[in-house]
């Protein structure tokens, strides 16, 4: 879903039009929670410019506060479960305490592979769905209007 023709990954957004700008929120978290691996979105980079990437997996990481904890730390994916209990499960034998884990979603940001992790409480204010609107023989759909087809028909 996402694949814009017009666009390859790492690519700046050229119009808002391409994106879709939630005015509500939760609207916007819900349709960043829908993506599913291999789907194409806009992300937000830190330098504040949005980025046509492509969803690589979902994943755990340590949850933290600050704005640069994003990129930082390990993150493991979700597909692989043994990941979080071998390096978080709390043992009693130690005194180690289980550290909170929160949801994640890396993106591949360009034909290197460079990724980048948002995690689940930035998914609505830096996760943007792509919009088919414009684009030769797409209905000029958007999300409410005709699903299948904002996001390629996949």
């Amino acid at each position: 879903r996402g694949l814009r023709p017009d666009y390859r990954l790492g690519d700046e957004a050229r119009s808002a039009s391409h994106m879709l700008v939630e005015s509500n929120p939760y609207s916007a978290f819900q349709h960043a929670t829908s993506l599913h691996d291999g789907d194409y979105a806009f992300v937000k980079r830190s330098d504040g410019k949005w980025t046509y990437a492509v969803l690589g997996h979902r994943s755990l990481a340590p949850s933290g506060g600050g704005k640069n904890d994003r990129n930082g730390g390990n993150h493991y994916n979700m597909s692989h479960p043994s990941n979080y209990h071998q390096h978080y499960h709390p043992r009693n034998d130690t005194g180690f305490q289980e550290k909170k884990m929160e949801e994640c979603m890396v993106f591949i940001l360009n034909e290197k592979g460079s990724t980048k992790q948002y995690k689940k409480r930035q998914f609505g204010e830096e996760i943007r769905m792509v919009s088919m609107k414009g684009l030769h023989g797409s209905g000029n759909c958007d999300a409410s209007s005709c699903a299948g087809s904002v996001w390629g028909g996949g």
